[in-house]
């Protein structure tokens, strides 16, 4: 399945002057969201526009929500549906392994996400 949001992983990012970025920690430490002050006290969520063609090692271009695409943008969709993906990926790990089938690459492929996530063994 092809998608269209930034390839993972993905790692928080909070830089030596206090910015905070979610970021790839590895080709490059490529942005996938950052924050822009908005006002006194507000900030406002940055996406990458990446332009066509295959992203590989090639950087995109931060733009303030709206601009990007809002909750459009598919790094914004991902996010969103993080906690809808999470309770996918526990009932499938819980099928699985009821199932006697804990020890599948595809179970463990699950339980390694699910140990992401949540902080814990599987």
């Amino acid at each position: 399945m092809q998608t269209e949001h930034t390839p993972g992983p993905w790692a928080w990012e909070t830089t030596p002057s206090g910015e905070v970025r979610l970021q790839t920690p590895d080709r490059g430490k490529l942005y996938v969201m950052g924050f822009a002050r908005k006002g006194m006290r507000g900030a406002q969520p940055r996406f990458s526009l990446w332009g066509d063609g295959e992203r590989g090692r090639r950087g995109g271009i931060m733009h303030d929500f709206a601009e990007a695409g809002g909750a459009e943008h598919p790094d914004a969709r991902l996010i969103a549906a993080a906690p809808v993906l999470l309770s996918a990926l526990q009932v499938a790990e819980l099928a699985l392994r009821e199932r006697g089938l804990g020890m599948t690459d595809e179970y463990k492929q699950i339980a390694d996400a699910l140990a992401m996530a949540v902080r814990r063994e599987f």
